[in-house]
């Protein structure tokens, strides 16, 4: 039919095109470059009524697999300083040059479910160190008493597979300068109440980025419960968390987390 489909096309374009196609619903998408990302724009229109029946938003991180398809030159991911967010290194592992990016929109992040603990989550895209990026923001507040513990988590399937094949965690976080930290449930400790998680300490600086990288060899257990070996074939899950006895204990706590990447 020799119609011209570069560039954006109009809703009464693809509602023709469904027509003459003799389609009930037609599937329509975009793809632009946002910074160091690319977003994936898809809708469902009814061709009879020209109704949007559904809509949305992918983003996917540039990393060498991408530019490969792309044709793109890839030379890793870039870092802007600027005056007002000075950065912090901790740990910081330059070996690692297969960096696997998560896509925090499509990880089904949720957070704990303890009554007694505010635990508040968004992902939003903001302006950090002069560049925009995918941010998971986290509000927590703990009360003292038993309300020892608040964290976000996922059990995405396909990010467990991701920690499987691979050998520690890093990214990036904008705190209040109180300790969080990591855990990687394990087949062996989620099934069992005395063999607390494996854990490594996030230490956070007062409106600073800090960069934070943790090998699998660094995470541990705490003083309490059971010793189990780490075993990264069986992770069940990633998390964040907070108690009320870490540096900065009770009370409230933010923290953005960003540019995670498993390697």
């Amino acid at each position: 039919m020799d119609f011209q489909l570069s560039g954006e096309v109009s809703d009464e374009t693809v509602q023709s095109i469904g027509k003459k196609l003799g389609a009930q619903t037609i599937i329509s998408g975009a793809i632009t470059a946002i910074g160091n990302a690319y977003r994936l724009r898809i809708r469902a229109i009814s061709v009879e009524t020209a109704q949007i029946l559904g809509m949305q938003n992918v983003d996917v991180a540039q990393d060498s697999r991408l530019a490969a398809l792309t044709g793109t030159a890839y030379a890793g991911p870039t870092n802007v300083v600027t005056t007002n967010t000075p950065r912090t290194t901790t740990n910081v592992n330059t070996s690692p040059s297969n960096a696997d990016y998560l896509i925090l929109a499509t990880t089904g992040w949720e957070p704990n479910f303890d009554p007694k603990s505010m635990v508040r989550l968004t992902i939003n895209r903001e302006i950090i160190d002069g560049r925009e990026r995918e941010v998971l923001n986290v509000d927590q507040n703990l009360s003292r008493g038993d309300s020892n513990w608040a964290e976000v988590m996922t059990y995405n399937e396909a990010i467990i597979q991701r920690l499987t094949r691979s050998s520690g965690i890093r990214f990036k976080v904008l705190g209040d300068g109180k300790s969080w930290q990591l855990l990687l449930p394990t087949k062996e400790t989620y099934a069992d109440s005395t063999k607390p998680y494996h854990r490594a300490a996030i230490a956070t600086a007062k409106d600073r980025v800090v960069e934070i990288d943790i090998p699998y060899a660094q995470l541990k257990q705490p003083s309490w419960g059971k010793r189990v070996a780490f075993n990264k074939n069986s992770i069940m899950g990633f998390h964040f968390g907070r108690n009320n006895v870490s540096p900065g204990g009770a009370g409230n706590s933010t923290i953005k987390i960003f540019d995670i990447e498993i390697y």
